[in-house]
């Protein structure tokens, strides 16, 4: 009777204890064609997921206070944030818990973004606060700096840790930025903005606005390329709250008081604006996962048998998929197949493409 007992009162602790830790685990965001963005009143932060070919805006979920400079970490499929006026960077998946560093000499910006091997940017174009940067390290592979600031600028890979005041580095040259946001290039290693309509005193920039702005954080320099024009990117009266990356190195960015997303094409300085226009918020900033293509144009056409191999120059016959062809998309620049649809019985096909790119 007592090995009975003893048997029924710990097996029901095991079982609580395996399903409270299912519960709680986080469960990270799919890396696909989303882009995501922290909305902030001042008080509390709502994360959406944003399909930018359509235009539909999902809520994901709700945050107890303001966040802002949102990344998407590539390393786990979470999404990392400055939570405001506190030196903390906050980590959350679709659902699930919120992880919470306790950064030692770290400042809350609204400035961030996430390198590949997992070093996050966290700036703030505050007047008294845009001089600097701060790199934390988000890696958990990296015990030693895990959840620290480092030193970017540093020869020693990984970076080291600060381990004294100051923690930030500061721009080079004594130069101040004036963005809402950045993005990491892992083609050039350098961060991109869009410089604001506004000075951070609120008095127009003349000098600089809608320039693209790189910062380069291994020396702290930040460079100003040319005017970006187009699709009523000019007539955004406040900020460019929210900037990103996807896969094809297309720059996104979002217009606050429009409330529209535009691509950069960053070779000609052009905005295209992508989807319709959504609610106008100033409190927000955004993310992507930057191996996913966030906007698609399709391809089309249909697969004909022709009898006579077109030895008379013409298309004869009628679509078909010839009982179970595929159709594949080469990108003949990278020399990689892209994307493989099976043709439909008509022969009609439709394929998911980049624009700007090279196929056959």
């Amino acid at each position: 009777m007592k090995k009975h007992f003893k048997l029924r009162t710990v097996l029901p602790v095991l079982l609580l204890v395996l399903f409270t830790t299912g519960l709680w685990a986080q469960v990270p965001f799919n890396c696909g064609n989303l882009a995501y963005q922290t909305v902030s009143d001042g008080t509390t932060t709502t994360l959406y997921s944003y399909n930018i070919n359509n235009g539909t805006r999902s809520a994901i979920r709700s945050l107890a206070y303001p966040v802002n400079a949102a990344a998407y970490s590539p390393l786990n499929n979470l999404i990392y944030a400055s939570r405001a006026g506190t030196n903390q960077v906050v980590g959350m998946g679709a659902s699930g818990p919120v992880v919470t560093l306790t950064v030692t000499g770290l400042e809350s910006g609204n400035i961030g973004d996430i390198t590949p091997d997992g070093y996050m940017l966290v700036a703030n174009s505050t007047v008294g606060n845009d001089n600097r940067y701060f790199f934390v390290d988000i890696n958990e592979s990296r015990t030693a700096t895990y959840g620290k600031v480092v030193d970017p600028t540093s020869a020693t890979y990984p970076y080291p840790e600060k381990t004294a005041a100051p923690y930030y580095t500061s721009f080079s040259g004594g130069a101040t930025i004036n963005v809402s946001d950045m993005a990491y290039n892992p083609t050039d290693g350098l961060f991109y903005g869009l410089n604001n309509p506004t000075t951070n005193t609120g008095v127009p920039d003349v000098t600089n606005r809608y320039k693209l702005v790189t910062l380069d954080p291994k020396t702290g320099v930040l460079s100003f390329g040319g005017v970006v024009s187009g699709a009523g990117i000019q007539t955004e009266g406040s900020a460019y709250g929210s900037v990103f990356f996807d896969a094809s190195t297309t720059m996104y960015v979002f217009a606050n008081n429009l409330g529209r997303y535009y691509s950069i094409n960053r070779a000609t300085r052009t905005a295209t604006q992508i989807g319709p226009d959504v609610a106008p918020n100033g409190g927000n900033d955004g993310a992507s996962c930057p191996n996913a293509v966030l906007y698609n144009v399709s391809i089309t056409g249909t697969i004909f048998s022709d009898a006579n191999g077109m030895s008379d120059n013409t298309v004869n016959g009628t679509g078909t998929d010839a009982g179970g062809l595929s159709v594949v998309l080469w990108d003949a620049v990278e020399n990689k197949v892209l994307d493989i649809v099976p043709g439909q019985p008509d022969g009609t096909y439709r394929l998911a493409a980049t624009p700007g790119k090279t196929y056959h």
